[in-house]
């Protein structure tokens, strides 16, 4: 399967920008190998060099996919990052009943 390569999209660009500005006002004080992220990376992982070049650990770093056939390529091109197939809602439904969330909660942002 051929899969389109939309990392480049301007909307995308824009939601990359504005991810920035939330890490630098909501996370300057968290060192980057202690942050954890969940993010949609699609089947090629493009993604990962945002957060890689942050100094944020591949361990730390969830990847979501809810497609089983990109999932499967996703798994190849994971470079180290954890892969769950699954949706952002039942993934975040998940996390809030777990007793050792993969991620902690930001309050009061």
């Amino acid at each position: 399967m051929v899969f389109e390569d939309r990392y480049d999209d301007p909307v995308k660009q824009l939601s990359r920008i504005e991810q920035l500005k939330f890490e630098q006002q909501h996370l300057a004080t968290v060192p980057p190998k202690k942050r954890k992220v969940v993010y949609l990376p699609g089947p090629m992982n493009r993604e990962w060099e945002i957060y890689a070049k942050q100094g944020i650990l591949p361990e730390n770093a969830t990847g979501l996919e809810n497609d089983p056939e990109c999932f499967e390529v996703l798994q190849q091109n994971s470079q180290g990052i954890n892969t769950r197939f699954t949706n952002l809602e039942d993934y975040f439904e998940e996390q809030a009943k777990s007793t050792t969330p993969d991620l902690w909660i930001l309050k009061d942002i």
